[in-house]
């Protein structure tokens, strides 16, 4: 689990996120970028229901949070990152999701 001072958690912030920020898309994920200006990257993981049911949905966070835990020091600017998983990061493996991850970060100019 991500430690709170790196989750974006309310409603508000995630309607500014998806208003203000910036959209990249890569093969498994879709990432919405906003600059913020504090000490630390703030993330946020979006499932909808598209996906399946509450285990592939929850399967699905669990990996991207993951990806997102092993991946926060390489993050040279700071920014709060919404992350939405398409319908093909259901079956990705970590691998393949980490990869994708990195790719739409150095996009984003994250990484």
């Amino acid at each position: 689990m991500l430690s709170r001072k790196f989750r974006i958690s309310k409603k508000k912030e995630y309607k500014k996120i998806y208003k203000n920020g910036r959209r990249v898309s890569g093969k498994f994920i879709i990432v919405f970028v906003m600059r913020n200006f504090s000490k630390n990257s703030r993330f946020g993981v979006v499932t909808s229901r598209k996906l399946g049911n509450a285990v592939k949905r929850n399967r699905t966070r669990r990996k991207l949070r993951a990806v997102i835990r092993q991946n926060m020091e390489r993050m040279k600017n700071y920014a709060d990152v919404v992350i939405v998983a398409k319908k093909s990061a259901v079956d990705a493996d970590f691998y393949l999701l980490e990869k994708d991850f990195l790719f739409v970060m150095r996009k984003a100019g994250l990484c």
